[in-house]
């Protein structure tokens, strides 16, 4: 299913540089015009040299005005951090005071489409000798890319061999402090790569095998990689076509050795070959970032979508069911599946479609620690993430806290994100097919936390993010920058100050990094914006 964008992409150029001082006091008016002598001189002097060193700016920032490459942490994973928050609260550059600046920075075009979310590296030493802030994409034919995240020029890229002719539409995962990024290729491994240069670091197990069936099992989702576990899941290929088994698989990158989960015949710890080896087909595992972390217990969670149900009642089927497990991915610690799994399972209404949002820790309630799932059926389900289904540990039917109807029961592919403001309060922004959609955590003076409704916006997006308190997103004709508190369109690339657009749009989204906002289309392009 492909979502409903189609975007125009415009002519565009660069941004003026800008140069900015600091306001000072002074008690004399011929201090005044002594100090403002000197600042104009030394702005002088500032915008000579920036104009002598403008080849190199990659080599000290991407940021415009002077951004240090500190600033803005980095974008290790689809989701910036092992619970994929999509939340970058490093951000110091970008504001909603300034975000209606932002203008395109640069413009490239790929050799092939990159229809996922960009990863980015900071303050790598690159083989020119200097230090570059890089952007990595793995595109649909399985080609790794690092490219300049200064101008959008590659340093190099590699694509694992194969005879393969399908795609993978799942962003890779980096390790900055050992120089490694791992990227699913369409031979139906895991490769790992030097960031820097882009040689493949063999031995120890790797590239490590994902799925024994690449031709009809599916790598749709990110890889995340936690406390030296990498996590790669597999989906099926054109509508839930046959053979294939959702499983996900728990690496360790130091042993390149593996734990299969198979969402279906669970009994089976390895890769499925064939349908001689399991009856069923489904449970795909296929959410924009498929393992996420809890970061109070550190435990993995996933969400699996249609597929048989029988684990109540003693049998190894997990279809459309959130699964907690041990980090090694060796034991199921609880689950959480709905009651209605079977119409679910019927009606293609995947429960797996996003991954459980991990709610921050909530002060004064009884449940502290929720997380939300989303779905196709247009529900938003909360659950207890110290008790998923109220009964105490896994294959157990129903116990969700709050079961929230979206307008329209319009469906979720997008991931959501939650939010916690400077004051403390608690939000989630989910974005549908039809509209996006904020509630506020609120708990009652009981201990009871529901989700409340706070705005509406007629828009259809891909998965946003959070940096500098702005809530970014990518959709049809324009991405925009909106007030998280209210919806209020702060900016859109569709405007004339912009310098030109995106282009249409499937799982493509931004990031946001010291100041500068990416993101991919369509068109197989991608563009920068800075202020």
């Amino acid at each position: 299913m492909r979502d409903r964008f189609f975007l125009h992409n415009d002519d565009q150029r660069l941004p003026a540089k800008r140069s900015t001082v600091k306001r000072a006091s002074v008690g004399s008016g011929v201090a005044l015009r002594t100090l403002l002598l000197a600042i104009t001189l030394v702005a002088a002097g500032c915008e000579q040299a920036a104009a002598q060193h403008a080849p190199d700016r990659g080599a000290q920032g991407i940021g415009s005005g002077g951004v240090q490459a500190e600033e803005g942490g980095a974008w290790l994973t689809f989701g910036d951090d092992p619970s994929h928050e999509s939340v970058n609260t490093d951000e110091k550059v970008l504001t909603a005071a300034n975000v209606s600046k932002l203008h395109v920075y640069w413009n490239v075009q790929l050799p092939d489409l990159a229809d996922e979310r960009p990863i980015l590296v900071r303050n790598l030493t690159m083989p020119d000798g200097k230090k570059h802030d890089v952007l990595y994409v793995t595109t649909d034919k399985g080609t790794l890319m690092a490219l300049n995240a200064a101008n959008g020029k590659t340093f190099w890229a590699v694509t694992p061999k194969s005879n393969n002719p399908k795609y993978t539409k799942a962003s890779p995962a980096a390790d900055p402090a050992n120089n490694l990024i791992y990227s699913y290729g369409l031979d139906g491994r895991v490769h790992r790569f030097q960031l820097t240069t882009g040689k493949e670091v063999l031995g120890n197990g790797w590239p490590v095998l994902v799925t024994k069936m690449p031709l009809s099992e599916k790598v749709s989702s990110a890889l995340n990689l936690i406390n030296g576990y990498l996590y790669v899941t597999t989906a099926s290929f054109s509508g839930d076509a046959p053979p294939y088994q959702g499983h996900m698989v728990a690496i360790n990158v130091k042993t390149g050795e593996s734990h299969v989960f198979n969402s279906l015949c669970n009994t089976q710890p390895a890769h499925i070959l064939a349908l001689n080896e399991c009856p069923y087909n489904g449970g795909g595992i296929w959410a924009r970032p498929a393992v996420v972390e809890d970061p109070v217990t550190g435990h993995i969670f996933f969400t699996t979508s249609d597929g048989y149900f029988t684990a109540n009642k003693g049998g190894t089927n997990w279809g459309d069911s959130i699964i907690e497990m041990t980090p090694d991915g060796s034991t199921i610690l609880d689950s959480y599946t709905p009651e209605n799994y079977a119409q679910e399972a019927f009606q293609n209404r995947d429960l797996g479609s996003t991954a459980p949002v991990m709610l921050p820790e909530i002060p004064n309630s009884k449940t502290p620690y929720l997380a939300v799932q989303a779905g196709k059926e247009g529900l938003l389900r909360v659950v207890n993430r110290q008790n998923l289904s109220g009964q105490g540990g896994p294959a157990h039917v129903g116990g969700e806290i709050q079961t929230v109807m979206l307008p329209d029961l319009c469906p979720t592919l997008a991931q959501p994100v939650a939010w916690q403001d400077p004051k403390g309060g608690i939000w989630l922004f989910v974005a549908t097919l039809c509209h996006m959609d904020a509630f506020k955590v609120v708990t009652s003076p009981q201990g009871v936390t529901r989700l409340q409704k706070a705005w509406y916006l007629g828009v259809e997006s891909t998965s946003p993010v959070m940096a500098g308190g702005v809530l970014f997103a990518a959709t049809s004709h324009a991405l925009l920058a909106l007030n998280p508190f209210t919806g209020q369109q702060l900016w859109s690339s569709a405007q004339p100050s912009a310098g030109g657009s995106i282009a249409g749009i499937h799982w493509e989204t931004p990031i946001v990094v010291g100041g500068v906002v990416y993101c991919p289309d369509e068109t197989g392009q991608i563009t920068a914006y800075s202020i």
